[in-house]
C-alpha cells in the first residue's frame, strides 16, 4: 500500500519549479512569469505532487491558498522563516492549528525528522478530508490530524465556510461570519492545555491561523506559554477581526518571557525577509493584518535574520 500511494504523488513540471523557486527566491515579477509558465505547461493531474525541496502538497489550482503555495507565493517570507529557523532542529513538537489543506502541515514534517510529531488541527469536513488524504497518501508518518477546532475550552462550536470552493482558508467560528441561508455545522473543539500530548513537553513551534479566533486558541494555550513551554508561536494578527487587542495584552503579560517581532519583506527588484521588533503594547496599533512571529527570549540569538 505504501509504494501505491507513493506512486500516486507527482513531481512538479520542470518549468513550474522554476517558477516556483523564482518566486521564492523573492525576484519580481513571479506573477508574470507564472502567467507565461501555465500557458506553456499545465498544472498536474494528480491529487499530489511533490515540490522543493521535497514537500508533498495537494494539486488545486482553484483554491486561493493551496495554489498560492504551490506557485510559491503564498506567505513566502513566512514559509522561508519557518525553513531557516527550525531546519536541523531535528526531533521537533509542532502544532498546526488551522493546518487548512496541509501545505504547512508537510513543511513541518519535513522541519521535524522521522522522530519528531506534528499535530494538524483543522475543523472543516471538505478541508479535513484534503488534509487527511494528504497525510495518508504523502505519507507524513510523523502527522497526526484532529478534525477539530483549537479553543480555550472542550466542547462544540459552529463553524461557518464562508470561502467556498476558491479559499479554503476563510472558513470560521465567529458570528459575524455567519451568511444568509447558511446555518453552519457544529464541529468539536479541543483545549491544547487539555492535551495529554503536550503535558509536561516543549513545543518548538505553534502555528496559529484561525479567522479572528486566536483569543479562543491563546486562553486555551495560556499556560504553555506562562511556563515557557511555547519556543516559538507564528501567529496572522487581523485588526479586522478586533482580536488584536487581546494578542498585544496577552503578549504585555509575557514581556520577561517572549518579544514579539512583525514578519515582512523589503527590497526593491528583489525581496528578503525580514523580521521588525514590535512592542507587545502596540501589536494592536497596526490596521492591516499581518503574521506575528512571538519568539522566546533565549532563543533570539538564534535567528535567521538581522532584526530590525
Amino acid at each position: 500500500m505504501g509504494q501505491e500511494r507513493r506512486r500516486r504523488v507527482v513531481r512538479q513540471p520542470l518549468l513550474h519549479r522554476a517558477a516556483r523557486n523564482w518566486a521564492l527566491s523573492g525576484f519580481r515579477g513571479a506573477v508574470l512569469f507564472w502567467r507565461l509558465v501555465e500557458r506553456l505547461t499545465p498544472w498536474p493531474s494528480s491529487g499530489l505532487v511533490r515540490v522543493p525541496p521535497g514537500l508533498v502538497i495537494p494539486v488545486l489550482p482553484h483554491d486561493y491558498v493551496a495554489a498560492g503555495f504551490y506557485r510559491g507565493t503564498y506567505e513566502r517570507p513566512e514559509f522561508r522563516l519557518i525553513t531557516r529557523l527550525l531546519a536541523g532542529r531535528g526531533e521537533m513538537l509542532i502544532l498546526d492549528i488551522g493546518a487548512n489543506v496541509g501545505a504547512y502541515t508537510s513543511l513541518f514534517s519535513h522541519l521535524a525528522g522521522s522522530a519528531g510529531r506534528v499535530l494538524a488541527f483543522e475543523p472543516a469536513p471538505d478541508t479535513y478530508a484534503v488534509l487527511d488524504n494528504l497525510v495518508m497518501r504523502a505519507p507524513l508518518e510523523n502527522v497526526t490530524t484532529l478534525r477539530a477546532a483549537v479553543g480555550r475550552e472542550r466542547g462544540t462550536a459552529r463553524l461557518f465556510d464562508v470561502g467556498g470552493p476558491t479559499n479554503s482558508g476563510l472558513a470560521s467560528m465567529r458570528p459575524t461570519a455567519d451568511l444568509p441561508g447558511h446555518d453552519g455545522l457544529e464541529v468539536d473543539v479541543v483545549s491544547l492545555g487539555d492535551l495529554d500530548a503536550l503535558d509536561r513537553k516543549e513545543v518548538d513551534l505553534i502555528k496559529i491561523d484561525v479567522e479572528g479566533l486566536e483569543e479562543e486558541v491563546l486562553t486555551g494555550a495560556a499556560d504553555l506559554f506562562r511556563n515557557g513551554s511555547v519556543r516559538f508561536a507564528m501567529i496572522e494578527v487581523s485588526p479586522q477581526f478586533g482580536n488584536a487587542r487581546f494578542i498585544s495584552d496577552f503578549f504585555v503579560g509575557l514581556a520577561d518571557r517572549y518579544a514579539c517581532l512583525a514578519i515582512s519583506e523589503v527590497g526593491r527588484w528583489r525581496r528578503r525577509p525580514v523580521l521588525v521588533r514590535v512592542e507587545a503594547s502596540q501589536l494592536s496599533e497596526s490596521r492591516e493584518q499581518f503574521n506575528l512571529l512571538a519568539v522566546r527570549r533565549d532563543e533570539l540569538a538564534g535567528l535567521p535574520w538581522t532584526v530590525r
